[in-house]
């Protein structure tokens, strides 16, 4: 491994990004834990430690620098709705939905936000409040939104679901049948 010592905190943070662009992991979390014990630390670093900890699936480290951003910022969507993800990740379900929950009362349209509350949803076995989120996305999305189509089939998933139970949906519940 190369010594670092000779890089200030603004260069070692700039080949850090270059080496997650190459996909070069192990170089990248070297960077930035050389960053870390420097005077001064750029708050940035707390998020790109945080993003390199949770492809590493370190999920406590990940967890941790997210916090520490979060912190010290005013709400910042990207890495608060990571965090959520962090959380739903290593099983900590509650502190998702409190992160996600959050996140709709700054930005209620937030399309990855209300996808993985719903996928929440489904995990805790609250179909209606899945299928809500998924139906308003359904609404509020262009039809060539990346989450358009998984939104989309989800729902079709629910009914079905809903159906082999012998619970029906409500005709005017569903969004997407309305608008499309």
């Amino acid at each position: 491994m190369r010594d670092l010592t000779s890089f200030n905190c603004e260069e070692l943070i700039a080949l850090a990004r270059l080496d997650i662009e190459n996909h070069y992991i192990d170089g990248a979390l070297a960077k930035i834990k050389t960053c870390l014990s420097c005077q001064d630390i750029p708050l940035e670093i707390s998020s790109l430690a945080a993003k390199i900890y949770s492809q590493l699936r370190l999920f406590n480290n990940a967890k941790h620098r997210y916090q520490l951003f979060l912190s010290s910022m005013p709400p910042v969507i990207i890495e608060k709705f990571q965090l959520g993800l962090i959380y739903l990740e290593s099983g900590h379900y509650k502190p998702a939905r409190t992160v996600w929950r959050e996140l709709l009362e700054y930005e209620p349209a937030s399309s990855p936000t209300l996808y993985h509350g719903a996928i929440d949803h489904l995990t805790s076995r609250n179909k209606p409040a899945a299928e809500r989120n998924l139906n308003l996305m359904l609404h509020i999305l262009a039809t060539n939104s990346r989450y358009f189509d998984k939104a989309k089939e989800r729902v079709q998933q629910i009914q079905v679901a809903l159906l082999k139970t012998n619970v029906h949906p409500k005709a005017n519940e569903n969004v997407y049948c309305q608008r499309h």
